[in-house]
């Protein structure tokens, strides 16, 4: 057998433990390739391995330095704020769930300052609140709006630049948080009295006037016939010859234009006696009644008469005549039928005809007056 050569000395040289950044492996590979697979080879092997737990326990045993770096986690989470934000600003709000939802509780993030995880804590409520709502996840916008407000009860949103999906879900939200700090009690007891209104004239009520009839359009007549004596004046001595002499029957007709003014017809057949023989004689006309006073249905009238005669049984038996007088028509209330009374004294035109007092009494019908009162 060859000479295996010098043994070597194994423990932890510099030649075969490589620096600690290599590692345990890098070192036993090292050692294998140096050794082969001889006897004293294996040998050495195991010592190297044995080297290798002692290094290894020591490493494992080491005390941690203190003022070693802190693992980056509070500026991960920072960088999740940061992130969330831009995916806000940009629309994107499933990006907002994705990167909150996950992130770990405030107290574990590793910052030295409290303010500063109780900030990032509100901030990311606040962002998941908006974000749900904007997705109509209105139960998980509650919720988050719910954790922020209890973490700040002074936290508040302006509502005119809030839109109205996310504004709701903070309501509700706040309601829950405040809802039993709120005086619910109705107040009755403070409404000031008040004075009542003074009616004016645009406060009445207001109706409207009914169709225009028949009767609103219609003018009113009076159909009145009289009994009438005429007195002959221009022959004072002239007597009646018989017991009908001089007597006659007076019929007009007037119609009512205005509540002053009746104008009609008038005929006027009367027998009359010359002092030679008796005779028809027909007077006949235009009369006008002007309204002097009248009070409750009592009315007070100037007369005024034109025409003339007529009297066919003698040639040349055409005259004309003017006549005036007063006249009084009572009209009882609420009825259509009245009488009147008149005094006239006609003249006759040319000294053809007679002269004559003319008095007269009668009724008067005026169907306008049943069912109203009478004003005119």
């Amino acid at each position: 057998m060859g000479n295996p050569g010098p043994s070597r000395t194994v423990g932890p040289s510099r030649t075969f433990i490589p620096s600690r950044t290599g590692g345990p492996s890098a070192w036993l590979l090292a050692a294998l390739r140096k050794y082969g697979h001889s006897a004293a080879g294996f040998r050495t092997g195991r010592a190297a391995l044995t080297i290798v737990a002692v290094w290894v326990c020591q490493f494992a045993l080491a005390p941690v330095d203190a003022h070693a770096a802190a693992p980056p986690v509070a500026a991960a989470a920072a960088d999740l704020l940061q992130s969330a934000q831009k995916c806000y600003a940009t629309g994107d709000m499933g990006c907002v769930l994705r990167l909150l939802q996950g992130e770990p509780a405030p107290d574990a993030v590793g910052a030295v300052n409290a303010a500063t995880v109780r900030d990032r804590a509100l901030e990311r409520w606040r962002l998941l609140a908006f974000a749900c709502a904007r997705l109509d996840r209105h139960d998980l916008a509650r919720g988050y709006f719910v954790q922020w407000l209890q973490l700040d009860p002074s936290q508040q949103l302006d509502r005119e630049a809030t839109p109205p999906l996310i504004w709701r879900d903070y309501a509700a939200a706040w309601l829950q948080v405040h809802g039993g700090q709120l005086d619910l009690r109705p107040v009755v007891d403070t409404h000031p009295q008040l004075t009542a209104p003074t009616p004016q004239p645009k406060d009445w009520p207001k109706f409207v006037p009914p169709p225009r009839s028949g009767r609103d359009t219609a003018r009113d007549f009076v159909l009145h016939m009289s009994a009438c004596l005429a007195l002959p004046t221009n022959v004072p001595t002239q007597l009646a010859k018989t017991t009908v002499d001089h007597l006659g029957l007076s019929i007009g007709l007037e119609l009512e234009p205005l509540a002053w003014l009746r104008a009609g017809l008038l005929v006027h057949p009367v027998r009359w006696n010359d002092g030679a023989r008796s005779r028809l004689r027909n007077d006949f006309g235009l009369q006008a009644h002007l309204r002097l006073w009248h009070v409750d249905g009592k009315r007070f009238e100037l007369q005024v008469m034109a025409g003339g005669a007529l009297e066919t049984t003698v040639a040349n038996g055409a005259s004309s005549a003017v006549g005036a007088g007063l006249r009084y028509h009572h009209q009882p209330t609420n009825s259509a039928l009245g009488w009147t009374v008149s005094v006239a004294d006609r003249r006759s035109l040319g000294g053809g005809g007679d002269n004559a007092v003319l008095m007269s009494i009668g009724v008067a019908l005026r169907p306008a007056a049943k069912g109203s009162v009478i004003t005119r």
